[in-house]
């Protein structure tokens, strides 16, 4: 197994449990801006953190210059997500958004010459059918099944945002970015978004507790998904590491048999199949 499907892996399973933690999160009414926004903060503080042992922050232009493109499709990814399931059933959105990496498996080998073997083909088959299985398991969340065209548009836009975010992640990786520097602007974009989010379109920006050891604990999640996608990256293809690190649904559902008292449905455990085929075919 190469490193940088073990990378991908350890993002994967960072994603996982943060899929846990936001489904916790929104069982009760909060603020899902001021959540953005606060994992941004503790997403930022990490890798300032981070960068103390190596010199500090570097403000090269190109460093500078992807972390605001990749900043923003991931911010803007995340908002138009949640805007879109306020129109249509939350299985169709999270399906829709988790088949991101197939617009880096249709860019890698355009713009970043990266090959598109028959085994790569067959793992990226795979990786859909596991997000369709798994997603299907969910489709009776809401009974009115409201499938109104504008908000489909809207996570459909929010796929392609956050695919080309993992996109720029390897053109930046390119273009010799600083790390450190890059994973600290990221977030920076979340904060500002976020509280955007929280002023404008939820008129909440109301600070508890609560709100404040969920962002914590989803900030360290997301520092290690983005750190582990960065990694898997920079030692091997997009066409590889993406599709891996987007089978995050497999580590939820079983995390949520454990902690959440979910049932391991037939549904449920093909998905899962197809996803440990899509690893096999893409290490």
């Amino acid at each position: 197994m190469s490193l940088s499907v073990i990378f991908a892996l350890g993002s994967m399973f960072c994603a996982g449990v943060n899929d846990l933690v936001f489904k916790k999160y929104v069982s009760k009414v909060r603020s899902k801006g001021i959540y953005l926004a606060l994992i941004g903060v503790v997403w930022a503080l990490i890798f300032y953190t981070a960068s103390l042992s190596s010199g500090g922050l570097k403000f090269y232009a190109n460093t500078v210059t992807y972390s605001i493109i990749c900043g923003f499709f991931s911010i803007a990814a995340q908002i138009l997500l949640l805007e879109s399931l306020h129109g249509i059933d939350a299985s169709i959105g999270s399906t829709i958004y988790r088949l991101n990496f197939v617009i880096v498996v249709i860019l890698a080998p355009i713009f970043l010459r990266e090959s598109l073997t028959p085994l790569k083909i067959i793992g990226s088959v795979l990786a859909i059918g596991s997000v369709l299985f798994l997603s299907r398991n969910n489709g009776n969340q809401k009974t009115d099944h409201i499938y109104r065209f504008s908000f489909l548009y809207l996570v459909i836009i929010a796929s392609i945002l956050r695919g080309l975010m993992g996109f720029f992640y390897k053109v930046a990786l390119n273009h010799n970015i600083d790390a450190n520097t890059f994973l600290f602007l990221n977030p920076l974009l979340w904060i500002i978004g976020g509280f955007i989010y929280a002023a404008l379109f939820e008129r909440n920006i109301d600070i508890s507790k609560k709100i404040i050891v969920y962002s914590g604990i989803s900030g360290i999640l997301v520092a290690g998904i983005v750190l582990f996608l960065l990694l898997a990256l920079k030692n091997g293809e997009a066409i590889v590491a993406v599709p891996i690190a987007q089978l995050s649904f497999i580590i939820t559902s079983i995390l949520s048999v454990w902690f959440l008292k979910e049932k391991m449905t037939l549904l449920k455990t093909i998905g899962i199949v197809f996803a440990v085929g899509t690893i096999l075919c893409l290490i």
